[in-house]
């Protein structure tokens, strides 16, 4: 009776750590450091700290989301990879003319403002917890969106946070997808 009280209580105690927003924090900034940083922010003094900025609001908004902590912080990870390359330029809202969808679009996630998300789009400009807000929200949208369609999760997800119907073939799905599984692959438990 003791040994398995003991057992059990050391399982709960191992899930708690798992989910516990430390582990997923550290996770999500091993994750950070497998991508590729964006060519303009290499030997930028202020990287490192942005990145973790980035880690801790990704890990804070991929709680209670409709997939486990760690597959959420992926879909916000890889979008943000695809976007912008967390540029930190693009981080602080200075686009060139031919970026961020010529002015319509915001943050690490590229987001577009809308009826549900105006206050945030309005602070996102160098606020990595509003625009991992920002892109967490899309992309739960896009989530609910795609649930019953009988396509993959992952890639209705993408698919309906680009704006495409949730099975549709578009150019960078696969990418995004292969991103996906290479985070989700090399990343071990949070």
């Amino acid at each position: 009776m003791r040994k398995s009280l003991f057992f059990m209580l050391l399982s709960l105690t191992t899930a708690a750590w798992a989910s516990a927003p430390e582990g997923l924090e550290s996770w999500t900034r091993r994750s950070l450091d497998r991508l590729p940083t964006y060519h303009e922010d290499r030997e930028v003094s202020g990287k490192a700290e942005q990145l973790d900025a980035i880690a801790r609001a990704v890990a804070d908004v991929s709680r209670d989301q409709p997939l486990p902590p760690q597959q959420w912080a992926t879909l916000v990870l890889l979008v943000g990879h695809h976007e912008s390359g967390f540029s930190m330029r693009i981080i602080r809202n200075e686009c060139k003319k031919h970026e961020c969808d010529r002015g319509r679009a915001r943050g690490f996630g590229q987001v577009w403002r809308n009826s549900l998300n105006g206050q945030d789009w309005l602070d996102a400009p160098g606020n990595v917890a509003v625009q991992a807000k920002l892109t967490s929200d899309a992309l739960e949208r896009a989530y609910w969106n795609c649930k019953r369609s009988g396509v993959d999760p992952i890639a209705g997800t993408l698919s309906a946070f680009a704006g495409k119907r949730c099975g549709a073939s578009w150019p960078g799905l696969q990418a995004r997808l292969a991103t996906y599984a290479r985070l989700t692959r090399a990343g071990g438990k949070s």
